[in-house]
């Protein structure tokens, strides 16, 4: 399965100032679209809860693919969602036994949404093959919140290969593919 981590990042590599700091707010409509088109061709994807609750209010699933909100308690959340089971999913699987799951309902690949925390996860789970870093190189946040917790992206980048960089406007939106250097295992 190809398991991919899809994220977009100010100039200075934050995901945002803070958890209430949307990057829908900063990021190029060029980035939204690439988002969206990336992750329903996926046809599943995954982030935290606290994630979820920023960017999809009122908790609604992105449409046309199956969404995995990853909670300490996923009972209390499913009971309060409005939305069949079918296409929102909270759970508190860890890395392995998710991308199991979901190979198992037959999907090929998994995009993962975020934030840094389930990020960091599926990095040091070494389930990531491919990384789709945006880069907003007109916005700089001066701080906030990284990629990853407790893991230097540069260091983390050490693990992949740049096979792709590609503007996506002409304000300093680049797109970058990343894809491991290990072998096929994970």
């Amino acid at each position: 399965m190809n398991v991919f981590l899809i994220a977009a990042l100010s100039r200075d590599g934050f995901l945002g100032r803070d958890e209430a700091h949307n990057s829908m707010d900063w990021t190029s409509k060029e980035d939204s679209e690439w988002f969206w088109k990336r992750t329903e061709e996926a046809g599943v994807i995954v982030m935290g809860r606290k994630t979820f609750g920023a960017t999809r209010r009122p908790y609604t699933p992105l449409p046309n693919r199956k969404n995995y909100v990853l909670t300490g308690d996923p009972e209390k959340w499913q009971g309060e969602s409005k939305h069949p089971i079918s296409s929102l999913e909270y759970t508190n699987l860890g890395p392995n036994d998710l991308v199991k799951k979901i190979a198992e309902e037959g999907f090929d690949e998994l995009a993962i949404c975020g934030g840094t925390s389930v990020y960091t996860q599926f990095l040091l789970s070494n389930l990531l093959k491919t990384l789709y870093i945006t880069r907003e190189n007109n916005v700089k946040l001066g701080e906030g919140i990284p990629l990853f917790r407790d893991v230097n992206l540069e260091e983390a980048l050490k693990a992949f290969e740049l096979v792709l960089e590609k503007p996506l406007n002409d304000k300093g939106t680049v797109l970058q593919e990343w894809r491991t250097r290990r072998g096929k295992e994970g």
